[in-house]
């Protein structure tokens, strides 16, 4: 085992891997352990550095992305892209989603829209009611109302309650 701050690093692999997969990612812990932001923070970068995690990164870039300030752009870039890098699709529609209003990199809506076509190719509940979002209102790309529900109700199946409140809306 190795040791960070006198704990077993494999403990915080566990936590990291057996990490309840919910919109409050960023918090870890269980019964047994207080939820701690700043903790769940040392742990994901003690995974991403120890053993070169893409889980990680993602969670990293998720945890920064939660704080609506400039400064935590860069970081919420640069752990996303290190996360998809390492083939964590997840990172696919918040990436794009940086892309998409310039937060941290230059505004690219056209490289926006291919990572978002990749988020719905995996399945991303996100990215698919992102897109279907646009596609229903013509914002960025040509108005599609028929591609727009296909990707609502397939955001829907997967849980995406705004989505079924959309797809209801465009079905009235």
């Amino acid at each position: 085992f190795a040791k960070a701050n006198g704990v077993d690093v494999d403990f915080y692999k566990t936590l990291l891997f057996n990490f309840p997969d919910d919109t409050s990612v960023v918090y870890f812990g269980s019964d047994n352990i207080e939820q701690d932001v700043d903790k769940a923070i040392k742990i994901w970068r003690i995974c991403d550095e120890l053993y070169d995690s893409g889980e990680a990164c993602f969670f990293l870039g998720k945890a920064y992305s939660n704080n609506d300030d400039e400064m935590f752009y860069e970081a919420t870039m640069k752990y996303y892209q290190k996360a998809l890098d390492k083939g964590v699709e997840e990172a696919y529609f918040p990436l794009g989603y940086m892309y998409f209003n310039g937060y941290g990199v230059e505004k690219d809506v056209d490289k926006a829209l291919e990572l978002f076509e990749s988020s719905v190719k995996c399945k991303d509940k996100d990215g698919l009611y992102f897109l279907g979002f646009l596609y229903a209102t013509g914002f960025k790309v040509e108005k599609d109302v028929k591609r727009a529900k296909r990707l609502f109700r397939e955001s829907a199946e997967l849980g995406n309650e705004a989505a079924k409140e959309y797809l209801a809306s465009l079905e009235e």
